[in-house]
Formats: structure tokens, C-alpha cells, sequence
């Protein structure tokens, strides 16, 4: 499989990251402040924990699944705590308080304690900070009563990727060969000569390479 990718830096030159270039969403992985120009990890999430493919980023209900995904990938293999994925569900719940989620329903498998789980952990870390915070309080603890869908989007992802990589072991070792050759990469970037860059990546093998373009020679 490949992904197509290139090295930016911003204009002040503050930030820098990388970007999937073919990605359906202009300027994906760019913000002015910098903060989301992709980092080795944020490029492996986006590439092995998107399970319905990086050309589908961009909607909440997806990023839930990937959420999902990762506690198969990476929770399963004590790389992630379930405290931090329920920080990053009550951070999702941001996104959901003026819409509803697309209703799905879904039946509790042998996943269900531990998203049951970050369901408890992220409807207390959104309620506690709702509460600090203030503004807006009464909506954004209305927005809890959305963790139910969370949890059935979650649920989603986390069956995606089982039935994609088979074992939590082999989906994180993937995880990790994507993660260390965009680390790889970074060291050898030259933000001033363009260069395209395809991420090769084997699911069976849990491999990944680098190929190299430069576009001026």
C-alpha cells in the first residue's frame, strides 16, 4: 500500500511536518498555529488506525472508529493507556455539541469492558473539564449524552481493524515500522529542495519503506 507525502514548513517558519499530499481535504495536517502538521506518530495513526483509509479523513464519526482502532492496536499492546483514549474521546465530544452523530447500533463483543470502560473515563473527563471551564456548561455536558453513539463508532473501528490486521501485535508492530521510517525520513529533510515522497507499507509483512522524488533533478 502507499501513501503519498511531503516535508512543509510554514511560512515563518516556526513549524514544520508532514502532509499527505493527495488528501481530500485541502491543506490537510495544516493549521497557521503549526499545531497539526503531522509528526511521525500522527502519520502512522493516520495511515494504520484510519481503517476506512487516509482518503476518508475529516469526519467525527471517523476519527471515532480510528479511536477504536487504536485501542485494538496499540491499548491491546499496553502502547497507549485507556486513560489517554478516553482524553482523546472527551475531546471529540467537542465536535458533536451542535450535531448528532450519524445513529448506528452495535452489538458488545469481547471488546466491551474496556470500551465500556473509556466510555466512564470520557464522559468524567468531559464533565469535569465542562464544569472548570464554565463557558457554555449546560450544553457541553448535554453533549455526554452522545457517548452511547461514541462508543458503537468505536466499537466499529476497533472490529475494522481486527478484521484487517488479525492480531493487536501485528497491527502495532505495522504501527511502529510506519512510525520509525517517517522518524527516518525527518532526520534528511531539505524543506528547500521540493521533494515527493511515497510511504510503502506491508500489511502481512509489517514493513514499511521510503521512496524519494525529487522534483528539480
Amino acid at each position: 500500500m502507499q501513501v503519498p507525502l511531503m516535508h512543509i514548513q510554514s511560512p515563518n517558519g516556526y513549524y514544520d511536518g508532514w502532509v499527505i499530499t493527495d488528501h481530500p481535504l485541502l491543506n490537510h495536517g495544516i493549521i497557521d498555529e503549526g499545531d497539526a502538521y503531522l509528526t511521525p506518530m500522527m502519520v502512522a495513526h493516520d495511515v494504520i488506525e484510519h481503517v476506512n483509509g487516509w482518503q476518508n479523513i475529516g469526519t467525527v464519526e471517523d476519527e471515532l472508529q480510528a479511536l477504536g482502532a487504536a485501542v485494538f492496536t496499540r491499548v491491546g499492546q499496553t502502547e497507549v493507556t485507556e486513560h489517554g483514549i478516553a482524553s482523546d474521546v472527551a475531546g471529540n465530544l467537542e465536535y458533536v455539541l451542535d450535531r448528532q452523530l450519524k445513529t448506528v447500533c452495535t452489538h458488545q463483543g469481547d471488546e466491551g469492558d474496556v470500551l465500556n470502560y473509556i466510555s466512564q473515563e470520557a464522559a468524567r473527563i468531559f464533565y469535569r473539564n465542562a464544569c472548570y471551564y464554565g463557558d457554555g456548561r449546560e450544553q457541553k455536558l448535554n453533549a455526554i449524552h452522545n457517548i452511547e453513539q461514541v462508543i458503537h463508532w468505536m466499537r466499529i473501528g476497533y472490529r475494522k481493524a481486527r478484521a484487517k490486521y488479525k492480531e493487536s501485535g501485528m497491527a502495532c508492530s505495522l504501527f511502529h515500522s510506519v512510525q520509525s521510517v517517517m522518524e527516518e525520513a525527518s532526520k534528511y529533510v531539505n524543506d528547500y529542495e521540493p521533494v515527493r515522497y511515497i510511504l510503502h507499507y506491508r500489511i502481512n509483512k509489517a514493513d514499511a519503506w521510503m521512496e524519494e522524488h525529487h522534483l528539480y533533478r
